[in-house]
């Protein structure tokens, strides 16, 4: 179930398989207030409008995958960073 909210203040009962961002931090800041809402191998979905080259993964996370994105109606890049959430080794 979707849900919108602001990432700062949720709090859920559970962990979710996904969580998507939009314009809300910088990666380093952005994984440490995702990471809480994400389960082991949860998926991080960062969109980004110009192309961020090769971004440094927060910690915790797996190197982000870039993928670029047409937006309808808009004619300028944008971009969706992927990033997977580590799973704890034993």
């Amino acid at each position: 179930v979707p849900v919108q909210a602001r990432l700062e203040e949720f709090r859920p009962d559970t962990a979710f398989d996904a969580v998507i961002a939009r314009a809300l931090a910088p990666l380093d800041r952005l994984g440490p207030l995702a990471a809480p809402l994400l389960r082991e191998g949860g998926l991080l979905l960062a969109m980004s409008g110009r192309d961020p080259g090769e971004p440094e993964p927060p910690a915790g996370f797996d190197t982000p995958e870039v993928r670029g994105v047409k937006v309808p109606h808009l004619d300028a890049p944008r971009h969706l960073l992927l990033l997977r959430r580590e799973r704890k080794r034993d």
